[in-house]
């Protein structure tokens, strides 16, 4: 009786472990998940905020773009870590004439609501 009261108790610590090992295991793909979101989120709130100052420090500026604003939109474009954006912000800069300017600067916008898009998806 003792050898199968101990089997029982075996038997089901061991399913027990299985559920318990089946539940973090569906945890942790939750988590991967959302981790996967939460960063798709950051980079999509990093695009937004460059965008937002690309039109309020650039294309409604009054004057000269100082030296500091260019550098904190250098840093803003950097930190959102995407190839396509950042070569669409370095043919803008490059730009030699102000027609050029205007079709990098459309260019770029249009690889900013891309990235915001596709994101949305």
């Amino acid at each position: 009786m003792k050898k199968k009261l101990l089997l029982l108790f075996i038997s089901f610590l061991v399913l027990g472990n299985g559920v318990l090992f089946s539940l973090f295991y569906q945890q942790h793909a939750n988590n991967q998940k959302l981790q996967t979101e939460l960063l798709s989120l950051r980079q999509d709130q990093k695009t937004a905020e460059f965008l937002k100052m690309f039109v309020y420090d650039i294309l409604q500026a009054k004057t000269v773009v100082d030296f500091d604003t260019r550098l904190k939109l250098e840093n803003a474009v950097r930190d959102i870590e995407d190839k396509e954006i950042f070569n669409s912000w370095q043919a803008f800069i490059n730009s030699s004439t102000e027609i050029e300017a205007q079709v990098n600067a459309q260019k770029l916008l249009q690889s900013l609501a891309d990235k915001l898009l596709i994101n949305q998806e």
